[in-house]
């Protein structure tokens, strides 16, 4: 296979901003679990409950989309050290 170009540092950069975006979801999914138990006890009865439930879940997904784009920012950052490796070079 024929080495056909490539620029780590623009792989870094990606693994950087993708960093940045893990600390901004992870705080998202922090504020909207805080705000499930405030919007239970402004509405009555089910309803609050039902939007407790409905912030909890959201929250969760931002919590999975944080996992998964630290797990992106990662192997991002793996591939960029193969590709200096590759070509012949240190960091």
């Amino acid at each position: 296979m024929a080495y056909t170009g490539g620029d780590p540092a623009v792989l870094d950069g990606a693994a950087v901003r993708l960093g940045h975006a893990v600390v901004d979801l992870a705080g998202d999914a922090t504020a909207v679990a805080g705000i499930g138990p405030m919007a239970a006890g402004a509405a009555p009865g089910s309803v609050g409950q039902l939007a407790e439930e409905a912030l909890a879940a959201v929250g969760g997904v931002l919590a999975g989309v944080a996992t998964l784009a630290e797990a992106l920012a990662q192997s991002v950052t793996v591939a960029s050290d193969q590709l200096v490796r590759a070509m012949g070079g240190g960091r």
